[in-house]
């Protein structure tokens, strides 16, 4: 996997989210940010079963 300037790994946004899930955390939002030059994924995540 590729890594930026600042030494983190680019990663495939489906295993982020898959990652989540097996720590036991649901992701309840998607947005998709940012701009043309600069755009990013916010992932809003909660412990199952927590409200």
């Amino acid at each position: 996997m590729p890594f930026t300037q600042y030494g983190f790994q680019v990663r495939e946004f489906d295993a982020i989210v898959d990652e989540l899930q097996r720590a036991g955390l649901h992701v309840e939002e998607r947005i998709r940010a940012g701009g043309v030059d600069f755009p990013y994924w916010l992932l809003v995540a909660r412990k199952s079963g927590v409200r």
